[in-house]
């Protein structure tokens, strides 16, 4: 009986008031241009007036909010997905719907033919209520154009697998990879000294440890893309964890370097000397992570060619199947070197015979691994990492290591080891939680509050107000970035931009940024670096600069134009 004087009540109002509209209902995003027989999404949103509510989509006593696609010949409805609504109370009869705006979002299959400018209407309908109640319908079209089925898809696929290749051998000679040169070095220094066969076992094994590690990633970047999450290159960088993670390793293998600690306690020299017989699967294990680590390294830089190969593995259009197979082209084409070096272990004959030199050369090397543990620290730091909370992780640990090298080799009693294992594991318990602790507030992505920090809407508005606009996508775990920024500082580039006047914006992708996410794969481009030089003539494009700088390619951007 309540609920149906609440009904009449309700039919009332409709009656008396239907004049004002509150909620609206918009179409928030959709394609222009599609592919025939794929699927694509339009995102409808609906904008609730303050004091009003919408009822549930499967309301059964009140008009439920629906939206109704009208499609044309040929497509087809895939699936409509409404957010969970919420309850409440109106007139004492209890509900569900949504009393703030909302999206929902609607995938829809195209034909498998050609269309040009096709026209698909969405109908709306929905009760709003509040002081009154209104029973609204509306109305929104979109016109898109689908493409016949790609003749050159697998052409693309082809030449982003060769772009692939070519990226991963360059990225041997980026920046971001320097920091395990001096893992490769001392490891095929050793391997030469102990002859061809050992070249050769040791080059295809670190090769593995590169091409199964990124085939690895490209897995995970296409898993992740399938549910729909918003990933690009170097995402995993974007975690404070991972970075203070990276940043132990490097330490501690700084620290292995210059003598403090000794890495495979159990099995390595101190073994040796109980007549233990693991060294070569010691170094085959050493060889392995030594891949491993140059992949978690390298993997946030983009090299020439790769840049593009990348950007259509994590397009959309690309299957899960194919993201996978150009992420592991990558480490096929950073293999290539050590390959070579397998097939041909001659070409080490020219290194000097093993000697003192070696361990000289490993403390000498000391030195990049705590440089690169210094960076990864910093990066924490801009992640909102504790920097008291990091140091003392790192502390620990440090500490962890010295006894774990001391006390839990072969030469010590059982009792001993166990007592060295079982500090080290509550170090390690205790740097973790510690980290946790120290990150947990700041896990979230910081928002940029500098006055040149990027948004779509300030490139335009500076756009109209006749300005160049020079931006610059970068992160702080991006090395390529961080040497890019000599560059940028220099006179040449100050110059170029007091000329034209223009404004420099700044897109820091250091924690997870949707909208910069988006603006990368609006360029084909999986990760940063990314350089755009906008002209104030709004129908001009932006000219995409490389990944690795120079003055003159900055100042003829600007001359082109200009022209």
């Amino acid at each position: 009986m309540k609920k149906l004087l609440a009904l009449f009540v309700l039919t009332v109002s409709c009656a008396l008031t239907c004049a004002g509209q509150n909620s609206t209902f918009t179409i928030e995003k959709a394609p222009q241009n599609v592919e025939a027989g794929k699927t694509f999404k339009v995102v409808a949103k609906f904008c609730v007036a303050g004091g009003y509510h919408l009822y549930s989509p499967d309301s059964k006593d009140f008009i439920p909010t629906k939206v109704s696609p009208i499609l044309p010949e040929g497509f087809t409805l895939e699936n409509i997905q409404y957010p969970e609504p919420k309850p409440f109370e109106f007139m004492g009869v209890k509900a569900s719907g949504y009393s703030e705006d909302f999206s929902v979002a609607i995938t829809i299959k195209a034909p498998n033919f050609a269309v040009d400018k096709s026209d698909i209407k969405f109908g709306a309908s929905w009760l709003e209520c509040g002081k009154n109640c209104v029973p609204m319908n509306a109305e929104k079209q979109i016109q898109l154009t689908v493409s016949g089925p790609s003749k050159t898809a697998g052409s693309r696929f082809w030449s982003a697998m060769l772009g692939a290749v070519l990226g991963g051998l360059i990225l041997n000679a980026m920046p971001c990879v320097f920091p395990v040169i001096g893992l490769k070095i001392l490891s095929f220094s050793k391997s030469a000294a102990a002859g061809s066969a050992a070249v050769v076992k040791n080059s295809v094994v670190f090769s593995a440890g590169i091409i199964l590690t990124f085939g690895a990633l490209g897995a995970a970047l296409a898993a992740l893309k399938t549910f729909g999450a918003e990933v690009g290159w170097g995402f995993q960088l974007q975690n404070p964890a991972f970075a203070f993670a990276m940043c132990a390793v490097f330490l501690l293998t700084g620290l292995n370097f210059a003598g403090f600690w000794e890495f495979g306690s159990w099995i390595s020299a101190s073994a040796q000397s109980a007549s233990i017989k693991s060294k070569s699967r010691s170094e085959m294990t050493e060889a392995f992570l030594s891949g491993v680590l140059a992949v978690l390294v390298a993997s946030p830089c983009v090299a020439p060619f790769m840049a593009s190969a990348v950007g259509f593995a994590l397009a959309a259009e690309a299957s899960a199947f194919e993201c996978t197979c150009i992420v592991t082209a990558v480490g096929l084409g950073m293999a290539i070197p050590y390959i070579i070096l397998a097939a041909r272990p001659q070409l080490l004959k020219k290194l000097p015979k093993s000697g003192t030199w070696l361990e000289t050369l490993r403390k000498i090397l000391s030195i990049p691994m705590f440089a690169t543990a210094a960076w990864l620290f910093w990066v924490f730091i801009n992640q909102n990492g504790g920097i008291l909370a990091g140091a003392a992780a790192l502390a620990l640990l440090t500490a962890a290591a010295f006894v774990w090298g001391k006390y839990a080799n072969a030469l010590q009693t059982p009792k001993t080891r166990a007592l060295a294992s079982a500090f080290c594991a509550a170090a390690l318990a205790a740097s973790i939680a510690v980290v946790y602790a120290g990150t947990r507030a700041g896990s979230a992505s910081a928002e940029q509050n500098s006055q040149n920090a990027w948004s779509v809407q300030k490139v335009e508005q500076l756009r109209k107000e006749g300005r160049y606009v020079f931006v610059n996508f970068t992160a702080s775990w991006c090395i390529t970035c961080q040497v890019n920024k000599a560059v940028l500082a220099s006179e040449t580039v100050k110059e170029t931009l007091k000329k034209y006047n223009a404004e420099y914006l700044v897109a820091d992708w250091t924690n997870r940024n949707s909208a910069i996410a988006e603006e990368l794969k609006k360029y084909k481009l999986a990760g940063v670096p990314m350089y755009l030089v906008f002209s104030p003539d709004l129908k001009k494009e932006p000219v995409v600069l490389s990944s690795i700088l120079t003055p003159s390619e900055i100042a003829e951007a600007f001359d082109k134009l200009n022209q």
